[in-house]
Formats: structure tokens, sequence, C-alpha cells
């Protein structure tokens, strides 16, 4: 065998096998997309369904049969059927397309009679088709919607066939404002739907940080008296303290005296024992010492009240509690005077 023919042989075994792959590979995708059997049945159902919607003026209720019978079990006759229902409910565009897309499926399938009833009728339909040109401005990240569909940037500016009746066209772009354009479009017309340029939208200003709240506890302030009246000493304080420092400049000389006189008696005494002409001047200082006694007391009586309304017209608290409140008590006797202190504490 010459090098040619081996070289032939083989070229012819690696052929066979690539063909045999592919073809295997088109059994598999083949199957993998053939409807189910419920799906074949559904859209069967939903196909007869539609045509007797057709035949008592219900179109718009047929549509959408025939369109989901389209998607679960696609064919050439529910294709034509559709486009005929999109006709009789006023969708030029969508027949039109449709039409083709039947025209297109036939060719393939070798179907020539359905494949010359499809192109007749787009081609019927193409001068009836209406056309709309968006034009939009120059904006980075803009995108065109038609209310549903996003419009590829491709499409901008190009004539689009539309089915008759209103449309809105809405441009975002970020930083911006939304602008819509509302068209209405009959069937042979071209309009245009010119997008205004974007209003830039105002950037918004952080929120105020709100000032801190102390944690700390309120201070409580104490009530305090009125300022015409607080640290003011009254005049019955002045009174009391000169009573007081009388009574003891008044005992202390008395009892000075009522001393020195004694002294002068004793020594003229034996004893415990005082002649008679000495009976009046034991009389004259036991009187003094009882003076004295009186003036003391009074003098240091006098002086604890005085203290006391000191404290209490430096403290000018008159809903002041008894608790710590002293209270002076003195007793007085025919030859001499106690004195003492009663509180609450």
């Amino acid at each position: 065998m010459t090098l040619h023919s081996r070289v032939l042989r083989s070229f012819r075994k690696r052929t066979a096998t690539a063909l045999i792959l592919v073809a295997a590979a088109l059994v598999v995708d083949r199957a993998s997309a053939e409807p189910s059997a419920t799906e074949k049945a559904t859209a069967e159902a939903l196909f007869d369904q539609a045509k007797e919607l057709m035949k008592t003026g219900h179109e718009a209720d047929a549509c959408p049969k025939l369109a989901e019978s389209q998607r679960l079990d696609p064919g050439v006759g529910t294709l034509l059927n559709l486009a005929d229902c999109f006709e009789r409910t006023g969708k030029t565009a969508s027949a039109w397309a449709t039409f083709r897309e039947a025209n297109a499926l036939a060719r393939v399938g070798g179907d020539a009679r359905r494949e010359l009833l499809a192109r007749d009728r787009a081609a019927r339909l193409e001068g009836q088709v209406p056309r709309l040109v968006v034009n939009v401005p120059d904006l980075p990240g803009l995108t065109v919607t038609d209310g549903t569909n996003v419009l590829a940037k491709a499409t901008w500016g190009a004539p689009l066939p539309v089915d008759p009746g209103p449309h809105t066209i809405v441009a975002r772009a970020p930083g911006y404002r939304d602008a819509t354009v509302s068209v209405t479009v009959a069937n042979g017309e071209r309009k245009s739907a010119d997008i205004p340029s974007l209003e830039k939208v105002e950037a918004t200003p952080p929120p105020e940080t709100p000032p801190e709240v102390s944690k700390e506890p309120p201070k409580v302030v104490a009530d305090l008296p009125p300022a015409d009246a607080k640290g003011r000493v009254g005049t019955r304080t002045y009174v009391t303290y000169g009573v007081a420092g009388t009574g003891l400049v008044v005992g202390t000389i008395f009892g000075l005296t009522s001393l020195s006189k004694t002294s002068d008696i004793k020594g003229g005494c034996t004893g415990n024992v005082c002649p008679t002409s000495a009976s009046g001047d034991i009389g004259s200082a036991n009187t003094l010492a009882w003076v004295s006694d009186i003036g003391l007391g009074v003098g240091v009586v006098a002086a604890a009240v005085g203290t006391y309304f000191l404290f209490s017209d430096l403290s000018h608290s008159p809903a002041a509690p008894t608790t710590g409140r002293v209270t002076p008590t003195v007793s007085l006797g025919n030859g001499a005077g106690s004195l003492g202190l009663r509180g609450n504490f």
C-alpha cells in the first residue's frame, strides 16, 4: 500500500468518526429540545381553545393562548395562527414580525405552501407597520425603556417597528431625574420620540449630627431664700445679745462687790459667829449676791437665746426641721440660779 493510499484511508476514517460524533450531538440536542408529552398535550389544548375563541370574535383572549402554545411546542401552523390573531387585534408590527418568522421556519422545514403564505401576508402588512425613532441625549449610564422592555443602544435613532397606539419612552441616568416622553403612532406613520436633556439631581447634604446629650445626671439646685433676706441678722438677735451683755456685766459687778463685802465681814467674825453690829453688812452682802445671780442668769440665758436667734436668721429656713434645734432653759431660786440647754438631735 502506497503512502498516498494510507493517508487517504486514515483521512476517511477520521472524517467518518467526526460525522458520527456530529450526528450524535445533533440527535442529543434535538432530544433535549423536544417537548415532553405533557407540554405537547398542553400546547394542543391551548391551540384548540384559541381557535374556538377566534371563531367567536374573542381574538384578544385567543392571542395569549396561541403564544403559550407556540412556546411549549413550536410549529409553523401555530405561528401562522398567532400572526393572524395579532393582525385581527390591530397589532400590525407584531403580526408582520410573526409572519416573517413563520416564513423562515417553513423554508427550513421545506413547507413551500406555508412559506409562500407567510411571505405574502408579511409583504401585505409591511407598508402599514408604524415606525418610531427614539432620539436620546448623550449621557453616561443612560438606559431607555418602552415601559417594560429595555431598548438596546443599537436601536437608538433607528426606525423601530411598533404596534399602533400610545407608547411611553422612559430615560434614566445616575444622578439625573427620569425623563418620560409619550407618543401615539398610527398605521403607516413614522414618528420620533425625542428625549430632552435630563435634569441633574442636586446632591443631598448629609444630615446634621445631633448635639451629644450629656449622660451626667441633672444637677439639683436647692431652693434659696430671697436675696434680700439671705444671711441677714434680725433686730431681735441684737437686742437679745444686748440684754445678755448687760446681765453679765451687772452680775459680775454685783458679784465682785458681794465677795469684797463678805471678805470684810469675815474679818470681824470669830469662826461662824459675827458681832451684832455686822448684821446690816451681812444683809447688804446677801442682797448684792442675789442681784449678781439674777444678772448672771439673765445674761447667760439671753446669750443662749441670742445665739439661737443668730443661727435662725443665718439659715433663714422657715420650714427647717426641729431636729438639732436647741432650746435654752433657766430656773432661778431665791439665792441662786441654774442654766440648762434642751434640744432634739
